[in-house]
């Protein structure tokens, strides 16, 4: 993952994270593509996808008839039935895979 901060510098402890400071989401955007071709170019490999994301996004479900509530591609609820969120992320992240389209929207 590259991340993009604007409001407070990042602590440090993330090597991914990039402080724009007055930046605008657009200028962000860019800036996050710009990164992730110049790590393609340095692993010597393309992404499949690129994924663009705010940081309170939630996606809520995306899973087709054909997928269980829960199965490989994650469970809804965490233990003591709390809901995990980023269980609807790894299904659409399979979902794409799996599918191989051109462009897809949650």
């Amino acid at each position: 993952a590259i991340q993009v901060v604007w409001g407070k510098r990042p602590s440090g402890k993330w090597n991914d994270a990039f402080y724009l400071p007055n930046s605008t989401v657009t200028e962000g955007r860019n800036y996050l593509l710009q990164q992730a071709l110049m790590l393609e170019a340095k692993r010597g490999r393309r992404f499949t996808y690129y994924v663009f994301t705010e940081d309170d996004a939630e996606l809520d479900e995306i899973s087709p008839a054909s997928w269980p509530e829960s199965d490989e591609h994650g469970s809804d609820e965490r233990d003591g039935g709390e809901r995990d969120a980023s269980a609807a992320y790894r299904r659409f992240e399979a979902y794409i895979e799996e599918n191989l389209p051109a462009v897809a929207v949650p």
